[in-house]
């Protein structure tokens, strides 16, 4: 509902003039490798957050901050260069979590909070393992074991949930099954809500989607009930902005632009295109993108404009069209709370400029009291519904697969973030499910271990059988392939379409942050030079950083040499 509630604080003080926030730190809290939390926690975590080389997504929106002060150990104060009242929202998401100074350089792979459930294992690619906190300062969580699993396809999904391989899958990529998944009583189907606004994003630099006419043309051509009924299988609320329902300032707009084909045409024609005019549409890899585009498109064509559609994958969609704004059209949910921000920024994809929608956002900044914030919060949404900035299609819909036993599972999506501090299973021990049966072991090091001494004990052998001048000449041979090889992946690397720290980072990063990660993985300069650094980085062992874990692949390489390098010397 858009209310920030006490946690690590328990109250909070604003100043008048919204400059300066006063916090009152919970007391007897520590973080799980034994480090208490107090306020230079606070400073620490976020001057880290602020710091230049800064990857943190939301630098852009923290960097209000002037100054932390330690007021006393259970008092901290924020001073800020210019009144924001976004800020509290802000500090209430993950991107401002509390750190431990002991394990901030390790956070990747060993992440140390001071919450219900601490961390306990992570198999790359699989899950990720959670076990309760007895230490936790708060009530303690009911389940002993949480177990993360990623599943991106949806015939596994739709696998998992009804062979029960997991308990509960909060965000359901298929809303095809829910149909059939309704039908098993050891399950439950929720339809809860998300920030995400789905929108038919829109270019506004140039050409016929420049004209504020033609924009209202396309909303008046799109029938979003249809969409939904088509792409989401009826599940999604429609929207008239870009604003979540659920929101107490929520403005039901959707009533601006109705479904009417004769009055997108007259648009259409009164802005100098009475025989329509074409576009292109890249649409990026998940279902309710396409299915949606595709919808749209033959809307569109029914008021004569003609869309032809581009299938992209993420990397390119973040390339061509988030940060080339080599686009006319897109769909993609935007999943940040509270993100109307974006339509203040000129050089946004969608490249939306309006001094008074400028002017608007500012005085949001300057209040905090909450029915001014409303008001102001209304003739935001009115301002981009009235302009036709984009076509808002729908509220996309949290869709919730559980098994019928698990309760107080937190189904509603407020924040990016999944709650199981209260959720139990409702049996007589309280804590059965599939989390349960995951155990972890070593076997798979120990084999590792006796892999690795096998293969020494055969180059022993190969040795004394061969000699070293034999040994010697093919490790040479090897070596120049090897180093022929590396120019080949390196060369693939650099065609590879999209940036890798965009990829990383998400549509929220500011480029400040988009640009310390390049930094950081060494994307930047000359590539001969580049080349070299990678190159010399994998002799010393640092194979650089991955796309898709955000670690350092050299752990990728180590828990794989168990079976490649057997493989590599049989070979």
């Amino acid at each position: 509902a858009g209310a920030v509630k006490p946690l690590l604080a328990t109250y909070w003080e604003i100043a008048p003039d919204g400059l300066s926030y006063t916090f009152h730190l919970r007391g007897g809290v520590r973080f799980q490798d034994g480090t208490p939390f107090d306020a230079g926690i606070v400073k620490f975590s976020l001057e880290r957050a602020l710091a230049p080389g800064s990857t943190n997504v939301q630098k852009q929106a923290l960097s209000v901050i002037r100054q932390v002060e330690v007021v006393d150990p259970r008092t901290v104060r924020l001073h800020l260069s210019q009144a924001d009242s976004n800020l509290i929202y802000v500090l209430a998401w993950g991107d401002a979590v509390m750190v431990s100074p002991k394990s901030a350089g390790t956070l990747a792979t060993a992440p140390v909070g001071t919450g219900p459930f601490r961390f306990s294992g992570w198999r790359r690619g699989d899950a990720v393992t959670l076990v309760r906190n007895d230490a936790y300062w708060g009530k303690p969580a009911r389940l002993r074991q949480v177990v993360f699993k990623f599943i991106a396809d949806p015939a596994a999904a739709f696998a998992a949930i009804r062979g029960h391989d997991v308990d509960a899958f909060a965000d359901y990529p298929a809303p095809e099954n829910l149909a059939q998944l309704r039908k098993d009583p050891t399950l439950k189907v929720i339809s809860a809500s998300s920030e995400g606004e789905v929108i038919l994003a829109i270019n506004n630099r140039a050409g016929p989607l420049a004209d504020a006419r033609v924009r209202r043309a396309i909303q008046h051509a799109l029938d979003r009930r249809a969409i939904i009924d088509g792409a989401m299988y009826s599940y999604g609320t429609p929207i008239g902005s870009h604003f979540p329902p659920q929101n107490a300032a929520y403005v039901d707009l959707t009533g601006l632009y109705p479904h009417d084909i004769a009055r997108a045409k007259a648009l259409l024609a009164e802005a100098g295109y009475p025989n329509g005019f074409s576009l292109t549409m890249k649409l990026p890899p998940p279902n309710y993108a396409r299915r949606s585009g595709e919808i749209a498109a033959s809307q569109l064509a029914a008021v004569g404009v003609k869309v032809k559609i581009e299938n992209l994958e993420w990397a390119q969609w973040l390339d061509q069209v988030f940060g080339r704004h080599a686009f006319d059209l897109t769909v993609v949910s935007h999943a940040e709370p509270m993100d109307y921000d974006i339509y203040d920024r000129p050089d946004y994809y969608f490249g939306y400029r309006n001094a008074d929608f400028h002017a608007l956002m500012t005085a949001l900044k300057a209040t905090t009291d909450e029915a001014q914030r409303a008001a102001i919060l209304g003739q935001i949404q009115r301002k981009i519904a009235g302009d036709a900035v984009n076509g808002f299609l729908f509220q996309f819909p949290r869709l919730g697969v559980f098994d019928a036993r698990l309760k107080d599972f937190w189904v509603n999506s407020p924040t990016l973030t999944v709650d199981l501090h209260t959720a139990y299973f409702d049996t007589p021990d309280g804590a059965v499910g599939a989390a349960e049966a995951v155990k972890s072991g070593g076997s798979g090091a120990i084999l590792g271990v006796v892999a690795i001494l096998a293969v020494a004990a055969g180059f022993v052998a190969l040795l004394a059988r061969f000699g070293a001048a034999y040994l010697g000449g093919r490790a040479g041979s090897m070596a120049l392939t090897l180093l022929a090889a590396s120019v080949v992946v390196f060369a693939i690397i650099q065609v590879v379409p999209g940036d890798p720290a965009a990829y990383m980072l998400g549509l929220n990063a500011n480029p400040e942050a988009v640009a310390n990660l390049r930094h950081q993985m060494g994307l930047e300069g000359p590539v001969p030079q580049r080349y070299l650094a990678w190159l010399l980085g994998m002799l010393h062992g640092d194979f650089g950083l991955s796309y898709t874990y955000q670690t350092p692949v050299a752990g990728l390489v180590a828990e794989r040499l168990a079976v490649s390098l057997p493989l590599a010397a049989a070979a």
